[in-house]
């Protein structure tokens, strides 16, 4: 009989019930391999172990051939995994995928000109993961009052311009996991409807209780409501909500604006760990209760 591995518990189990029916019994396997009774039925029980010394002897009683454990599988991808987020001026929704060793790309107009992502061409390298938050501002249901206005000035199509040149890279980048966010309003009359709602505080428990906010207006652990949809291609992250203490902010003054921007740690953290293992990431851990992120 040849096993792979000899530390398998269920594989000398079962080797010593084929000795039992040879004739040999368990005292007798005990007594040639000197190892207690006892000792054994915890091992084949997978409730204690055995010493080196041991195991070989047990093995030769049991005419077991031990070979080597075969050597790690490594999950390192082949080249390097590649995000681009789009409309991002805070960072926030790539960053656990840049702790994992991924290229980050940012194109936002306010880090430059350059970044404008309408005339934004095709990256060079392969992107694997693609995230859009294009603006809310003419879309979100807490501006409906003004859609009729903003209608007839033309914001509303400059900013399906924007919408539309997202849509435009996911189709010709390909990539194997993508996402658009966008809060709760009208969009879904332009692009379809959407694949999942979510609030902050749905995923607040991914963030240790004392990890420190984007702004001091921020409840700890994304405590609060702003009902999102997402659209794309994706695996639904697992919610960890939180009690929120804190309801929309509904102000529409600039800095209020860019605060309200900002993709929610805890849902950044969920969303990596749902869709990981689709570029090839199995193994990045996350921190535990306590300890600060690190980014």
């Amino acid at each position: 009989m040849t096993t792979q591995r000899i530390g398998f518990s269920e594989q000398i189990r079962q080797a010593v019930d084929l000795a039992k029916k040879s004739g040999l019994s368990q005292k007798k396997i005990c007594e040639k391999a000197g190892i207690d009774q006892a000792t054994l039925s915890r091992f084949m029980a997978v409730k204690g172990g055995l010493m080196p010394d041991k195991l070989d002897a047990l093995a030769d009683v049991l005419r077991l051939c031990v070979k080597p454990a075969p050597p790690p599988v490594s999950y390192k991808p082949r080249r390097e995994i590649h995000v681009l987020s789009l409309c991002d001026l805070s960072g926030n929704w790539p960053k656990p995928w840049g702790k994992a060793g991924c290229k980050v790309t940012l194109v936002d107009i306010k880090h430059g000109k350059e970044n404008d992502v309408v005339r934004y061409q095709l990256p060079k390298d392969p992107v694997d993961v693609l995230l859009c938050a294009p603006p809310c501002t003419d879309f979100a249901v807490t501006g409906s009052r003004y859609w009729t206005e903003k209608d007839s000035k033309g914001h509303t199509r400059e900013s399906l311009t924007i919408v539309y040149a997202c849509l435009r890279l996911v189709m010709m980048c390909k990539p194997k996991v993508w996402a658009l966010e966008n809060p709760v309003g009208r969009l879904p009359r332009y692009i379809g409807p959407h694949q999942m709602t979510f609030n902050p505080c749905d995923f607040g428990g991914y963030l240790p209780k004392y990890q420190k906010t984007d702004h001091p207006c921020i409840p700890r652990m994304d405590a609060y409501r702003k009902k999102t949809c997402l659209w794309g291609d994706f695996e639904k992250p697992a919610k960890k909500p939180v009690r929120p203490v804190k309801g929309s902010w509904i102000n529409d003054n600039t800095a209020d604006k860019e605060i309200r921007s900002i993709t929610p740690m805890g849902f950044a953290i969920a969303f990596f760990e749902a869709n990981k293992h689709r570029v090839g990431i199995f193994d990045y851990p996350l921190p535990s209760d306590g300890e600060e992120l690190p980014f």
